[in-house]
């Protein structure tokens, strides 16, 4: 004898019941509303970029900080490390002759703005000379440095790539200190005049002269 066939029926009922369960595997359509299930993303909080100057506007006397770079040799991989430099104007004064300098140097017409720059700074790796700064009226005019100053003992001593450009006369100076000159019209300097730097780009610090 043959063996017994299954009924048709028995396939039929196989072949709804996977759709079935096909059909309640579907994935939900997409709610734009819904909360997101979402982990959120890993913030990297290491500083990239240096701090802004402190103050960012200072008087005569006050001292203002900025970013150096630390003296540790980092990865490329590494985020830059900061100290802070201390950079202080101690005076400012406009002066018809400055002791020093011959007269046969003196422009007609001008005085001299003598600013005198104190700092505390590591001299590896930081850079600061003395075109960094510069002295502007609040119109934007402004007003060129002489080389005048090189007559003087304590002319600007300046910084770059961790190497002082000159001996200075004067042994007590440390890196980045020393005389700033200022070539100043009769008439003086309008109110509102600033010595201003930037040693990154973005964040411009100055000392308020008049």
């Amino acid at each position: 004898m043959s063996p017994s066939k299954p009924p048709a029926t028995a396939g039929i009922s196989l072949l709804v019941a996977v759709l079935g369960l096909a059909a309640c595997s579907k994935a939900p359509a997409y709610d734009p509303n819904a909360p997101s299930t979402q982990s959120p993303a890993t913030v990297d909080t290491r500083p990239t970029a240096p701090p802004a100057p402190e103050p960012a506007v200072a008087k005569i006397g006050e001292s203002i900080e900025v970013a150096e770079l630390g003296n540790v040799k980092l990865s490329s991989y590494d985020p830059p490390q900061w100290a802070r430099a201390t950079i202080t104007v101690t005076s400012f004064k406009v002066l018809r002759t400055v002791p020093g300098i011959p007269d046969r140097f003196k422009r007609p017409h001008t005085n001299y703005g003598r600013v005198d720059i104190r700092t505390k700074i590591t001299a590896d790796p930081f850079t600061l000379w003395d075109q960094h700064f510069t002295l502007i009226a609040p119109d934007g005019t402004t007003y060129p440095q002489t080389a005048n100053a090189a007559y003087l003992d304590d002319e600007f001593r300046n910084v770059t790539d961790s190497k002082t450009s000159d001996t200075p006369k004067n042994p007590r100076l440390g890196p980045a200190e020393g005389v700033l000159l200022f070539q100043i019209p009769d008439q003086g300097l309008p109110t509102g005049t600033k010595l201003t730097a930037e040693l990154w780009k973005g964040h411009p610090f100055s000392w308020q002269l008049t």
